[in-house]
């Protein structure tokens, strides 16, 4: 793709209004309206000539009627709400989207918690639309759309507990999500995965997060854990369900800092699990409406590969200095990935250049992230 194009406004109108009964009991109701128009083109170039295509989705209008409400009352908190949306240009029936908080402090270092809800989404991102370091793709918006003329909904259910004593805080919650009406396009599997030009699906993920905290001193440190699983399911490319690839099986990061005087140094590491790719099987000869021949890279398992683990530690020095007259400094000093170990963020596959008496060759291309890298920052401002 030379150049895409996403223009996005969003316009809205509401007022709420509380009533408050009692200490115990909160509510909370409403109308707002909201009108989005979202713009979306594509221009493509290649060595035989340019196209262009327009996504343009016009606008979409939407009527919204809210309540929530909020209980609390000793150890015991409770928080829920329902929206009810029209959706003008969809004509569809009113969709309802409730939610339920829990929280119960069992005693003081330890709270257990819940959640569950119905959510709907009239504008997302594309799945996976070109590259960037992190192998998550730069966010492009669409009003939702699917071959039932559907909105996207999700089904999420969650729970966990907070513990905190003598300065620690253990954080872990487990999670389902189920989503409906996912939109995607080609570069969602690989730039030569054959699609149609907007696909509709549906993921479930499923995880647990943990987060581990300690403060002591001037000592600060953080353990961060994911461990999830995501798969996709696009009828129109694949019956079966496939990996998501934004399926990260663990991602771990530990992060540490000391204060001394006017002094931060810092350690931190990151540790995931590689990013999914599809991996070509064969590719064959054929024939376009003219005759003429060309080669096609066949893909049987999507996403069903990994790229090596990513991994990286880093390190970093900084200064803080405010002086009498007011004008502050910062002299900062860090080590971008300290083991220089590879990173890999992308892999793609092609066939080569060749004659029309000679078979194409298939190759792949990798795409790595910084290796080790210092940097230094000077600031000065008042």
């Amino acid at each position: 793709f030379n150049n895409v194009f996403n223009d996005i406004k969003d316009q809205t109108f509401s007022f709420s209004n509380d009533v408050k009964f009692n200490p115990n009991w909160d509510f909370q109701f409403g109308y707002e309206y909201n009108k989005k128009a979202v713009n979306f083109n594509i221009e493509y170039a290649s060595e035989f000539e340019d196209d262009f295509e327009d996504f343009n989705f016009n606008e979409g209008r939407f009527h919204n009627v809210f309540a929530s409400f909020q209980y609390q009352k000793n150890q015991f908190q409770l928080n829920g709400g329902l929206r009810a949306t029209q959706y003008e240009e969809l004509d569809t029936s009113i969709a309802f989207s409730p939610r339920i908080n829990a929280q119960f402090a069992v005693n003081k270092a330890l709270k257990l918690k819940f959640s569950v809800g119905l959510l709907q989404q009239y504008i997302s991102q594309l799945r996976e639309f070109g590259d960037n370091d992190l192998g998550i793709d730069n966010p492009v918006w669409v009003l939702n759309e699917s071959e039932s003329g559907d909105y996207q909904q999700a089904k999420k259910v969650s729970g966990g507990f907070v513990f905190r004593k003598d300065g620690w805080l253990l954080d872990v919650e487990g999670y389902f999500n189920d989503t409906e009406g996912l939109n995607t396009i080609n570069s969602l599997f690989g730039k030569n995965v054959e699609v149609p030009d907007f696909a509709f699906g549906s993921s479930t993920a499923k995880g647990m997060d943990v987060l581990l905290k300690k403060h002591w001193g001037g000592f600060h440190s953080w353990l961060n854990y994911a461990l999830s699983e995501v798969n996709f399911t696009f009828p129109n490319i694949d019956e079966n369900p496939f990996p998501g690839s934004n399926d990260l099986r663990h991602n771990l990061s530990f992060i540490n800092s000391y204060n001394w005087k006017d002094f931060n140094f810092s350690v931190s590491y990151q540790y995931r699990t590689g990013l999914r790719y599809s991996e070509p099987t064969e590719f064959f000869m054929d024939f376009d409406e003219e005759g003429d021949p060309f080669y096609e890279i066949i893909y049987e398992d999507l996403n069903a590969q990994k790229l090596d683990d990513y991994s990286r530690l880093d390190l970093g020095i900084s200064y803080k200095k405010t002086f009498d007259s007011g004008m502050k400094t910062e002299l900062a000093f860090s080590i971008i990935n300290l083991l220089n170990h590879e990173n890999e963020f992308s892999r793609n596959y092609f066939l080569n250049d060749f004659d029309d008496d000679e078979e194409p060759e298939l190759f792949s291309v990798d795409k790595f992230m910084l290796g080790r890298t210092p940097q230094i920052l000077i600031r000065i401002w008042w």
